[in-house]
């Protein structure tokens, strides 16, 4: 059943998107409050302000500026206590909602000015909420451990790039020899051996 009133919602929002009305989407959790803004700054004389609920268009807020009617008793009474009207703007808050309030709010002014509004609200359920917020805490979690692992990885490879560069290169220290000249002249000169020479005459 909410698949069904879910698909005509879309089809309504898309509808309602190609004849020229901004759709405007609201995520809200089940408890919770959402206040459907109109974006005035205070009510004209001549304005009359009207809030819809749902693919029928049933009328669940009637706002002029002497007068605010709400009718909370529609869809089985699922308003009742529940709507709450800003005097000065005809803003439209839903108080403790709950997944039954999704769909379609349409606000129309008609006046001194004629503007019109289509809120498309999806309330989620708190277990649910729970769920998404486990889940995306998980992929933070995930993804943190994975830039670790790949800074130290990286951070790894450089040390052994930088150590095997050292290993590779072999230093040696200097060795100076003297050389020794005199004293291979003089042992030359010790070597040498006189003769007589005898001349012939």
């Amino acid at each position: 059943m909410f698949l069904i009133f879910g698909f005509l919602c879309l089809c309504f929002c898309c509808l309602r998107g190609v004849f020229g009305d901004e759709v405007k989407s609201v995520s809200v959790m089940e408890g919770h409050s959402v206040t459907l803004h109109t974006h005035l700054t205070h009510i004209h004389t001549d304005d009359l302000i009207l809030w819809k609920f749902g693919p029928q268009g049933t009328v669940i807020a009637k706002i002029t500026i002497n007068k605010t009617s709400i009718n909370a008793d529609v869809h089985d009474g699922m308003f009742r206590d529940r709507l709450q009207v800003d005097d000065q703007t005809g803003s439209l808050t839903i108080t403790d909602i709950t997944t039954q309030h999704s769909g379609l709010y349409h606000m129309t002014i008609s006046g001194q000015q004629k503007t019109s509004y289509t809120f498309s609200v999806t309330v989620y359920e708190a277990s649910l909420t729970v769920v998404i917020c486990c889940v995306v805490g998980a992929l933070l979690i995930v993804t943190a451990l994975l830039i670790f692992y790949i800074w130290r990885k990286h951070t790894n490879t450089q040390q052994e790039a930088v150590q095997s560069g050292e290993e590779e290169i072999t230093y040696s220290d200097p060795t100076f020899h003297k050389r020794q000249t005199h004293q291979a002249r003089a042992e030359v000169e010790d070597e040498v051996m006189y003769a007589s020479v005898n001349k012939r005459r």
